[in-house]
């Protein structure tokens, strides 16, 4: 069996301060959370590699924009398609466009612009007073980025702090403690 790992314990707890302060100063200011802690998701299920940061911020931007666009083309196209096939067909029009244009303009058409398409598109719909997609995606610019360089930061407390308990052990062992 797996023994607690001393390293990942001082990252989780970190971690959860990190994330319990982004909380209450974003509820403090009265924005939505969720568009940088899907950021941080996204982040670990790229295993933390701070080349794919950009992707996902520009990604997750570009989703909020489109579910902007996508409202006046459903209500477009709606009258003559009715709702359900209107709004089928902006989802399968956004899906073209990443199929299409992934390989040319990856840091826009990728996985985080169609899952921010969507999640915007569902929170505008569950955001009582009103939705403000701008916010979002300011929110998403700013706080993602920030949550992002901490996660990074401390990743690199946790690895500084794991060198020298080894530094210590070893000047130990050869003292023969």
């Amino acid at each position: 069996m797996a023994k607690l790992d001393k390293n990942r314990l001082i990252f989780g707890v970190m971690l959860l301060v990190l994330i319990a302060v982004g909380e209450v100063v974003l509820h403090k200011v009265n924005v939505p959370a969720w568009p940088v802690f899907l950021v941080m998701v996204f982040f670990f299920l790229a295993h933390m590699d701070k080349k794919v940061a950009p992707n996902i911020i520009i990604g997750a931007i570009a989703g909020i924009l489109c579910m902007i666009i996508a409202r006046p083309v459903v209500a477009t196209i709606s009258p003559v398609t009715g709702l359900q096939l209107g709004r089928l067909l902006c989802i399968l029009g956004v899906v073209a466009a990443i199929i299409l244009f992934r390989e040319m303009v990856p840091m826009v058409f990728n996985d985080y612009f169609f899952a921010y398409f969507l999640i915007s598109g569902l929170a505008s719909k569950a955001y009582p007073p009103r939705p403000n997609p701008i916010v979002w995606i300011a929110v998403t610019l700013v706080g993602g980025t920030i949550l992002i360089l901490a996660i990074l930061g401390i990743r690199k407390i946790v690895a500084s702090m794991a060198r020298k308990r080894a530094i210590a052990t070893a000047r130990l062992r050869v003292r023969g403690y």
